[in-house]
């Protein structure tokens, strides 16, 4: 009777072992999200679109033993990939399937990529250009004598779709000669950051070097002004669009009279196009706007070298009303 015991508990066990080995070879299907990033190959200087991790969700075939940890690692890390890039149309479609299928991390795993979702991203490519452009110095309108820069011109990368233009174009580097530290004729020598034209994006774009030493004598005059009825505008935050009305008082709706002192010629161009030099505003903010306030102060923008004699309202009267919704 024992002996049979022994062998229905032996044959027990080891029905048990082929049982669960079995089940550890089992196949099985799932889903799993994972981030994947398609990268600018590191041998090629190319601007990428979207440059940032997408979500996608692939479907595997892989044993019920190893599943688990597969999709572990999976969600450990983002899985990037030099994006193969030939030269050729901006827009390049990726599959993701032919990226994934190179990651060691299924055949480690026993899996199979089954299919991808969504199958493909579209990029926007466009490969990065040097040009060289000149230096120029903005001095704000003010009259500058023997005005030089070292270096003269800049190494420039950017997407070769700009690189027409900005060969046409001079890189900027700005001074205000009427800053006190630089009382006196001169020489004056100043190492400025170079910048962009206006109409570059900053984006994706690298300047060579990134400074420029500034050397000038100062020649200009100041002149006095006094501009009058300038509008005060109203900036508030994008979120409170729409939910309040804001009245400043009868008296309060313009700036009445705004005295200036600054280099002559500015001052010139001030008188000729004041609206279009000289900007005032009221700034709130949202607990401004909830509280609400009943005054606020008025904001200047006004050109380089360019200061407030004396002003007819540093702060102005207003109603805030918060608009019912429906």
């Amino acid at each position: 009777m024992r002996k049979k015991l022994e062998v229905y508990l032996i044959v027990t066990l080891f029905t048990l072992l082929i049982w669960l080995l079995a089940e550890q070879n089992n196949v099985v299907r799932e889903q799993i999200q994972i981030s994947v990033w398609i990268k600018s190959p590191a041998s090629q200087r190319l601007v990428i679109e979207p440059d940032t991790p997408r979500t996608v969700t692939v479907l595997v075939s892989c044993s019920t033993g190893q599943i688990a940890g597969l999709k572990e690692r999976l969600k450990q890390q983002v899985r990037e990939f030099e994006l193969e890039y030939d030269g050729g149309a901006s827009q390049h479609p990726v599959v993701y399937t032919r990226y994934l299928e190179r990651d060691d991390v299924f055949e480690q795993f026993g899996a199979t990529i089954e299919s991808v979702e969504p199958p493909t991203l579209s990029l926007e490519v466009e490969p990065l250009v040097q040009v060289t452009m000149k230096v120029a110095i903005d001095s704000g309108g003010v009259e500058i004598a023997e005005p030089g820069t070292d270096p003269g011109q800049a190494t420039v990368e950017l997407p070769s779709s700009a690189a027409p233009q900005a060969k046409e174009e001079s890189l900027i580097v700005r001074i205000d000669p009427t800053a006190p530290k630089y009382a006196g004729e001169g020489p004056h020598t100043e190492v400025v950051e170079i910048e962009l034209p206006l109409q570059f994006s900053p984006h994706n774009v690298t300047i060579t070097p990134r400074t420029a030493a500034v050397t000038f004598k100062v020649r200009e005059l100041t002149s006095d002004l006094e501009v009058k009825s300038i509008p005060i505008n109203t900036r508030i935050h994008m979120s409170a669009v729409g939910r309040f009305t804001i009245e400043p008082a009868e008296n309060d709706r313009v700036l009445r009279s705004l005295k200036l002192t600054g280099p002559r010629q500015v001052m010139q161009n001030i008188r000729e196009a004041p609206l279009a030099s000289v900007t005032a505003y009221i700034a709130l903010t949202l607990a401004q706007l909830e509280a609400p306030v009943t005054e606020a102060p008025v904001l200047l923008t006004l050109p380089p070298g360019v200061k407030v004699a004396d002003q007819s309202q540093t702060d102005i009267e207003l109603t805030i009303t918060e608009i019912e919704s429906n």
